[in-house]
């Protein structure tokens, strides 16, 4: 119950899956060790559906014991090996947390790199079993990430994942997480990989929204607050939010990750100070907020969102 509970909370609460029903019913199956059905869930599903499916374990408590028993039984299932990476991918940065590493413990660190080096050879191994599932390569390139592994194989990965799917919103984000200069890359890296790719579906609209914030915090890591505090303010950056915003009301939003991006262009829409236009959109997923761009800022539920 517990479980369930975790995974699916009050629709005025963020969910990292949107409130998608199949999640339900894909972990539902799994608890079950319904296996074959599992499979057939996941099969059926788009990139994008595919994408919560997979979501759902950022918050599950599911034991690591009942994949493993799955991945006993059918050792040559892409599915069961991208799902037991995707959890140890989570439990690493369970360990890990989001602090900078000089705040990370040794035992933290030791137990991060454990799990996602378990996690980095399950994934090869659904990529090499399946390697067209865009959801298993953007899996992958996210553990490259914690590993350090160096980023011509994340953008080799990449290249590959925009033949299978070039709309994939979470490949896309994990590049742009790469090229940030927390992770070794730089402002200009970022950037750029950002303007190349933001005009090729309407959902990557995501990548100048995110560019921006990751612009906005960075100047937190310098510790420049001066210029963290004033970045939303500038003229310069209320431009660009301005026509961001306004290529958004031009686009046909229909990927089942829309909410997605409609969220982090509240949080920007927020910070830039364009009020009316932020209490528009926040409108448009109501039910489905979504936590990562809203932890940023402290708040914790739509209810919040529709007082600031």
């Amino acid at each position: 119950m517990s479980f369930f509970k975790n995974l699916f909370n009050n629709t005025n609460d963020p969910d990292i899956t949107l409130g998608y029903e199949n999640t339900r019913k894909f972990f539902k199956l799994l608890e079950k060790k319904q296996f074959d059905l599992v499979e057939k869930l996941y099969t059926g599903e788009q990139w994008d559906g595919k994408s919560l499916l997979l979501a759902g374990f950022q918050n599950s408590t599911l034991s690591p014991s009942l994949l493993q028993e799955w991945l006993k039984k059918n050792p040559d299932s892409s599915l069961a090996n991208l799902c037991i990476g995707v959890l140890n991918t989570k439990i690493a940065w369970d360990y890990r947390t989001s602090q900078l590493a000089k705040y990370v413990t040794d035992d933290q660190a030791d137990a991060f790199f454990e799990h996602l080096q378990l996690a980095h050879f399950d994934l090869q191994k659904a990529v090499l079993l399946d390697s067209n599932d865009a959801n298993t390569i953007s899996a992958l390139i996210t553990v490259h990430m914690g590993l350090e592994i160096p980023i011509e194989e994340s953008i080799s990965l990449f290249e590959q994942l925009k033949i299978i799917e070039p709309a994939h919103m979470g490949g896309h984000l994990a590049i742009l997480s790469r090229l940030t200069p927390k992770w070794g890359g730089s402002l200009e890296e970022m950037i750029h990989f950002s303007e190349k790719y933001q005009y090729d579906t309407p959902e990557l609209l995501i990548l100048p929204l995110i560019s921006l914030i990751n612009q906005w915090e960075n100047y937190h890591l310098e510790e420049n607050i001066e210029q963290y505090k004033a970045f939303f303010k500038l003229e310069e950056t209320k431009e660009v939010v301005r026509h961001l915003y306004e290529r958004y009301l031009t686009q046909n939003h229909v990927s089942l990750l829309a909410p997605i991006l409609s969220n982090y262009l509240a949080l920007v829409l927020f910070k830039a100070g364009f009020r009316q236009e932020f209490k528009l959109v926040v409108e448009t997923f109501r039910g489905k907020m979504y936590p990562h761009p809203w932890s940023r800022v402290g708040i914790t539920n739509y209810s919040q969102l529709l007082k600031m």
